[in-house]
């Protein structure tokens, strides 16, 4: 079985200010976690995806 150690280590010290992002897919799934996930990192972010009023208020 393989193991993923990276993907369940985060260093949540890690700022990303100052770095631009493009997520696509993500007002839903996946794509708005790792979108909400950069965020908070500081990281810009810019969200692209079907429906544009979907979680608007994250």
């Amino acid at each position: 079985m393989v193991t993923y150690a990276a993907a369940r280590t985060h260093n949540a010290a890690i700022k990303l200010a100052g770095k631009r992002f493009l997520v696509v897919g993500g007002t839903s799934g996946i794509g708005h976690a790792t979108a909400l996930k950069l965020a908070a990192m500081e990281a810009s972010v810019t969200v692209a995806g079907r429906n544009g009023t979907l979680n608007a208020e994250d």
